[in-house]
């Protein structure tokens, strides 16, 4: 599917709205550090963050974590343009009141990466894949700020 100029990567009929499990990658517009840095392999999380929005919290309430909204009629581009949304909103308030570090246009680069999580195999493969990537990053951008 086709969006202006910008070839879609979803997987073709597939049903992102379908309850199941996603690996999803969404990056800063230009790859800016703007919610901490990776300093020796460990992420350093900042002011922003380390708020109570940017991260789930680990007590379920009703079973299910406090905060999550219920998607069940969402798709997956459905959740995060929400989140992209909501974030942005949040980050231009905490540059104005708190001095965050303001960016040029956009916060979230326009697209996201997705993989459907099919088994525990892919699931501990990317696991691996997440608790190993700041060592990734860190080498492939060759400081540590």
């Amino acid at each position: 599917m086709k969006k202006g100029n910008r070839q879609s990567q979803r997987r073709l009929g597939y049903d992102y709205s379908s309850p199941g499990q996603y690996f999803v990658t969404v990056c800063t517009k230009d790859c800016s550090c703007l919610f901490g840095t990776i300093t020796n392999g460990i992420i350093v999380i900042n002011d922003v963050g380390a708020g109570p929005c940017a991260r789930p919290n680990d007590q379920p309430e009703n079973g299910r974590p406090r905060g999550a909204a219920p998607t069940q009629e969402l798709s997956l581009s459905d959740v995060i343009e929400r989140f992209k949304s909501l974030t942005t909103t949040r980050y231009i308030e905490g540059v104005n009141d708190a001095g965050w570090q303001p960016f040029r246009g956009r916060l979230w680069q326009r697209n996201y990466h997705d993989h459907i999580i099919r088994n525990e195999q892919e699931l501990t493969r990317i696991r691996e894949y997440i608790w190993h990537n700041t060592n990734e990053w860190e080498s492939e951008n060759g400081a540590s700020n």
